[in-house]
């Protein structure tokens, strides 16, 4: 999320990223964006943010693999539910919003 953020608001773009804990708001207000808390995996919560901010573009870069765990499986099987049932989440909401373009981050493993 770091360098696109950093690199959309410096073009001048409004830009809106989400974290999963109030903490992570000065990460996204020192790359330039504005934060809001959003759980992924939480269709309503999704919903709510992507229709208020009704944005152009979705970017969807939302995963786990952030956290660090010993057991990969565990760890793994959150961001495949970010990906499986985020993603329909941010689908369906970027549709509501009427954005007109999505993109979502993939990755092989």
């Amino acid at each position: 999320m770091k360098p696109i953020v950093r690199a959309l608001a410096g073009r001048g773009h409004e830009v809106t990223g989400s974290t999963t804990r109030p903490d992570g708001f000065n990460v996204v207000e020192g790359l330039g964006g504005r934060p809001v808390v959003m759980d992924g995996l939480d269709e309503s919560a999704v919903r709510r943010v992507i229709v208020e901010v009704e944005p152009e573009v979705v970017i969807n870069e939302m995963t786990s693999l952030a956290m660090s765990s010993s057991d990969y499986g565990s760890w793994l099987a959150v961001t495949d539910r970010l990906r499986n049932e985020g993603t329909k989440a941010v689908m369906t909401a970027a549709q509501e919003a009427g954005a007109r373009r999505v993109i979502s981050q993939s990755g092989a493993y």
